[in-house]
């Protein structure tokens, strides 16, 4: 670890947010890149992934296909590595 000077992350929200009725989506382009990411709050926590995109339309398209796979899942599994009740805490 050098003392030099930290890399300052930036995120640059891209459009205004998708409600989806279950969730809102948000679409970003993150430290510049060419690709744009989305971003959601599900089971109490954020989750960003990329979409692969370049567009916004197309980041749009995919990423709300994306959040609907996410939130199936959700209603599933745990998506953030815990098991929401461990044995016999309900």
């Amino acid at each position: 670890m050098g003392n030099g000077p930290r890399r300052q992350q930036t995120t640059e929200k891209i459009g205004t947010p998708i409600d989806l009725g279950v969730g809102t989506l948000r679409i970003e382009r993150r430290n510049g890149s060419p690709f744009l990411s989305a971003r959601t709050f599900i089971q109490g926590k954020h989750k960003l992934w990329s979409t692969g995109q370049r567009t916004e339309q197309d980041a749009r398209r995919v990423a709300t296909e994306q959040f609907w796979e996410l939130y199936n899942r959700s209603q599933r599994e745990n998506l953030h590595g815990q098991s929401l009740f461990t044995g016999s805490e309900h």
